[in-house]
């Protein structure tokens, strides 16, 4: 897999159990039809709140590998791929979280479906995927291929997914704090100690930055996110060592074998104000 591709992001944050959610699956079909979609009135995740086709269960049945089993949002129904797809362009979307699925894929057994929340500032993508009897219904932070979904590697998957439920909760403190993209081109040098970063074991591509208006302490950020990957079966979010690098506390990120390095690094943006990113490395930085 692609270093491009590791960035399951969106998608992917902070997973909510369904058992736990009201989903839009509930809304009754009338209303649907009759309501154009309306903003949610709080802020919630994006894959709690996603639609579950009714009757669908969890995991991919058999249709990818076991591994995607562990994915936030996975389901698959005993239904063709043309009933599945006819259902979430015309009953379960748009509704009042989500709007109208623009179609980006349609391959006979597979399609991809670009979906944004109703303030447009969060989009995912709906893969559907048809094999045998089954339908295995699947919402992540990228688009991709069918030849990417059933043919990489295993292992190169279980990275795949846990990198993408790391973004997830990473996402999951962006609207609560009001995190910014963190663009490498531009923001780089506004690093407090930058030449510290200019390495290729440094992933920005989920990088994260917190703004003045809206300051957080990275102890409070450590904290939130340590709630987030806590609930996602990571390991206890701690400092490394000394706990330093680049002027920031650096922390280890482990899940089973995976592991990651992650910085909250200080920086000042463009009026000398003194903000936070989120920094991850793909070794530790200090060796």
């Amino acid at each position: 897999m692609s270093q491009t591709k590791k960035r399951q992001t969106s998608e992917t944050s902070n997973v909510v159990q369904t058992d736990q959610n009201k989903t839009s699956d509930t809304l009754d079909e009338s209303d649907q039809n009759s309501t154009p979609p309306q903003p949610a009135q709080k802020e919630v995740n994006f894959f709690a709140i996603f639609p579950r086709y009714p009757g669908a269960e969890k995991g991919s049945g058999g249709v990818l590998r076991p591994e995607f089993d562990e994915a936030t949002y996975i389901w698959h129904i005993e239904e063709d791929l043309e009933t599945v797809a006819s259902k979430f362009e015309k009953e379960l979307l748009p509704n009042q979280n989500f709007q109208q699925p623009k179609p980006l894929k349609n391959e006979g057994n597979f399609r991809v479906y670009e979906v944004s929340n109703t303030k447009g500032n969060e989009t995912k993508y709906l893969h559907l995927i048809h094999k045998d009897s089954q339908t295995s219904i699947y919402l992540e932070s990228e688009s991709y291929d069918l030849k990417e979904l059933v043919k990489n590697k295993t292992e190169d998957r279980a990275e795949f997914l846990v990198m993408a439920s790391l973004s997830a909760a990473i996402e999951t403190l962006k609207l609560p704090y009001k995190l910014k993209d963190f663009n490498v081109e531009d923001d780089l040098d506004t690093l407090v100690e930058a030449d510290k970063f200019k390495r290729a074991i440094f992933d920005f591509t989920i990088a994260r930055k917190t703004t003045a208006d809206h300051p957080i302490s990275p102890q409070e950020l450590a904290k939130s996110l340590n709630e987030q990957l806590q609930s996602l079966e990571f390991e206890p979010l701690s400092p490394t060592g000394d706990g330093e690098y680049g002027g920031g506390t650096l922390y280890k990120i482990k899940k089973d074998r995976f592991e990651r390095y992650l910085i909250l690094t200080p920086a000042k943006d463009d009026k000398e104000n003194l903000i936070t990113v989120i920094i991850l490395a793909e070794d530790d930085p200090r060796q």
